[in-house]
């Protein structure tokens, strides 16, 4: 079946369930977060400075319709352009017990920073590895259908959480994204990808992609650990131009650790230090060409969603042109958020 036709018929299902369930909202609630902050880059930006201050925002509206039926309608706001984004509308339909539904244009479910929510990551910032395999496709939105269901503590029969999403791009790519969760107890879980991902067009490719995690979260300390390996789609097309394999794959993992340490004071009520090591290598028959970050930072909390945030991240790169790492790309990050 063509991608078109897939999609088509994702509308046609939403616009029939929406029907069904009479249109008529019960409940709206209302969620999001705003921060403002200041980046001290490395090197010079065009302009001239190393200095930059950015502020942005979300604003979610949360539409129960009824017990079986949610809409989301999701706005981000930022400095770059002083504009406001429709970054997502999507819809939860609650079918079966163990078996829902998320229709629209959603996340796709691959990687554990991608599934977390970025008011909730620990670093300001997803990981460099996983941001660049996001780029390729590995992670961000699209318009999908997906089948899933999370764990519930309250039912430990089913320790699992599972996602099957089909997705189609504004673009000729198109895609499967499987995850699969299993949880040992409250405060470990392993999480595996699997990602089939295809272009259309004249320069057609189909590219896959491997993931494999592991958290441990407990009352106070989280650690987290991520291994990817995926096939590189745009520097495929370009070794396929010249003759030669498209089969170019990327390689890395990433470890994320923090702890937090409550204080009986008025104003500061948590201290949360954290790192964040990832290693990532372009393309794996090319080990010499690779990146290393290495992010150290501390959380302010003066209360449960308010916190200061402060990330030292360093880059080092070796590249066609950086025969010795180079550390142009490293920042630092100094943010505000408030989360609601």
């Amino acid at each position: 079946m063509k991608t078109s036709s897939i999609t088509f018929i994702i509308w046609i299902i939403f616009v029939v369930l929406i029907i069904t369930g009479h249109c008529s909202a019960q409940e709206i609630s209302f969620s999001g977060w705003g921060s403002a902050g200041y980046l001290i880059h490395k090197d010079n930006l065009q302009n001239g400075s190393n200095q930059e201050t950015y502020f942005q925002g979300k604003f979610l509206t949360d539409i129960k319709l009824n017990e079986k039926i949610e809409a989301y309608l999701d706005l981000r706001g930022n400095s770059a352009d002083n504009s406001v984004t429709f970054k997502e509308f999507s819809a939860k339909l609650r079918l079966f017990e163990y078996l829902k539904f998320r229709i629209g244009q959603t996340k796709k479910p691959f990687s554990y920073q991608y599934l977390m929510q970025r008011e909730k990551l620990i670093t300001v910032n997803r990981s460099l590895l996983v941001e660049k395999i996001g780029e390729l496709g590995y992670g961000g939105r699209s318009v999908s259908i997906v089948a899933y269901y999370n764990y519930n503590k309250a039912k430990p029969d089913l320790p699992i959480s599972y996602y099957l999403s089909i997705y189609k791009n504004n673009s000729p790519y198109s895609g499967i994204v499987t995850r699969l969760e299993y949880y040992i107890d409250d405060e470990i879980s392993l999480g595996g990808n699997f990602q089939i991902q295809f272009k259309g067009g004249d320069d057609k490719i189909t590219t896959h992609g491997l993931g494999a995690d592991i958290e441990i979260n407990t009352m106070n300390s989280n650690l987290v650990m991520e291994f990817f390996l995926v096939q590189d789609p745009v520097e495929g097309l370009i070794r396929k131009a010249l003759g030669k394999s498209a089969n170019v794959y990327i390689a890395g993992g990433t470890l994320t650790s923090a702890h937090r340490f409550h204080l009986d004071s008025e104003v500061i009520k948590i201290l949360e230090p954290l790192i964040m090591l990832s290693y990532m290598i372009p393309d794996i028959n090319r080990t010499d060409r690779n990146t290393i970050q290495v992010l150290a930072g501390m959380n302010v909390y003066i209360h449960e969603d308010v916190r200061f945030r402060f990330n030292a991240d360093l880059r080092l790169t070796k590249n066609i042109t950086n025969k010795k790492y180079s550390t142009g790309e490293s920042l630092g990050i100094i943010e505000f958020q408030i989360r609601f």
